[in-house]
């Protein structure tokens, strides 16, 4: 596999790297719309949007890029990263800028082996796009290895909602997905980004991703994961200038067997910017979760809250939070709450006397520890989010 070269200089950190590793192909690093399209997407509860997803990748083949009448009249971009880069130079400003191309060897193996595949989603300034744009990333063949760079951009001023699925169908045994994923926020730009994954027991699921966020700019995301991945180890950073707002959610489902490790940091750079960083984790049986959050203030007058809460439901099962509060400047104020629970066995006998049933009132319980209530998505966007978190609660009351 030769990979198109956007980016001399690029390509050649990368290739360092690699082989400064010894590395000269993909399966040294990596655990070697038809129907399973179709099934992949429902379990993300994306298959009725699968139609309208301006952009769907499915394995290593784009099968359906889509800018409706709407968007386009808008000047708004969405596009196979490769095609965009060739049609606008623009974009090379932002070409492994907010993520090093050789921040590790997974970054590296995008740029060097991934041929231009992922997608560009760009928001002119100014511009409120009314709709949310939908993105479905899926794997559904045996051994496949899906290597993605993505690129988002959103100018002063804009306002967008992206949901992105991600996932493996059924029976799709061991594959890989490995995205690198750059945000660029302009001055007082607002995205809401909900991500979805849901993969299968030999999934290795490696998403690498930098947010930088200008001068008022607005990051709110909700990610959720479930399914029995093999392994998950996700990479977040996030740089904020001054009067910046991020919001993140994070809602983990570990099922037996499953391994995941989450890093995420907010760097509050600028004056008055703020970071909020929540997240949920149920492990059942003998999976394993660690998750490490930080935030670093390095201005004045800022602010940053870490809550953490953890939920094992298995006597096997392993749950770590490491919350993390670095402050380099006078005048931060920074918290953080973490907490490793049981479910409330008063709640769940008085559910259980009002007439539910051992099952119905676990699920109502589990739903209440999952749920985040994420300030500022549309109504739309909150009864999908909705519906999914109570699907996974009936699942996991069994």
């Amino acid at each position: 596999m030769v990979a198109k070269v956007f980016s001399a200089e690029a390509r050649e950190r990368a290739l360092r790297l690699l082989r400064s590793r010894g590395i000269t192909s993909v399966s040294k690093v990596l655990r070697g719309f038809d129907e399973k399209a179709v099934e992949a997407a429902k379990r993300l509860g994306l298959d009725s949007a699968l139609n309208q997803a301006s952009y769907v990748q499915v394995n290593e083949e784009i099968v359906k890029t889509l800018m409706e009448r709407r968007l386009r009249d808008l000047g708004v971009i969405v596009a196979p990263l490769g095609e965009a880069l060739e049609k606008h130079s623009w974009l090379q400003e932002y070409y492994w800028r907010a993520l090093p191309v050789d921040n590790d060897v997974y970054t590296a193996l995008v740029e060097v082996y991934g041929e231009g595949k992922g997608y560009l989603v760009y928001v002119p300034p100014g511009v409120k796009v009314p709709q949310p744009i939908y993105v479905c990333l899926l794997v559904t063949a045996s051994g496949e290895t899906q290597l993605l760079h993505n690129i988002i951009v959103l100018g002063d001023g804009a306002e967008a909602t992206i949901i992105t699925g991600c996932g493996a169908s059924h029976g799709a045994g061991r594959v890989a997905h490995i995205g690198a994923t750059e945000t660029y926020l302009g001055k007082r730009a607002s995205l809401n980004y909900v991500m979805i994954h849901s993969w299968t027991r030999g999934s290795e699921v490696r998403p690498r991703t930098a947010i930088i966020l200008e001068e008022g700019a607005r990051y709110t995301e909700y990610y959720m994961s479930y399914g029995g991945v093999g392994i998950l180890e996700s990479r977040v950073v996030a740089r904020q200038e001054k009067g910046s707002r991020l919001y993140s959610a994070s809602v983990i489902l570990a099922e037996e067997e499953t391994n995941y490790t989450l890093d995420t940091r907010a760097l509050l750079l600028g004056e008055e910017s703020s970071a909020e960083l929540v997240s949920r984790i149920i492990g059942k049986e003998d999976s394993k979760a660690v998750n490490r959050v930080a935030i670093e203030a390095w201005a004045p007058r800022t602010r940053g809250h870490i809550e953490c809460q953890a939920l094992p439901l298995g006597d096997r099962a392993v749950v770590e939070t490491v919350p993390v509060l670095r402050s380099y400047a006078r005048g931060a104020e920074l918290s953080h709450e973490a907490a490793i629970g049981k479910l409330n066995e008063d709640e769940l006998a008085y559910l259980m006397a009002r007439g539910l049933d051992e099952e119905q009132a676990r699920a109502i319980l589990l739903r209440g520890f999952i749920h985040v209530d994420i300030p500022g998505l549309p109504a739309p966007i909150k009864r999908l989010i909705s519906s999914v978190e109570k699907t996974l609660a009936e699942k996991h009351a069994l």
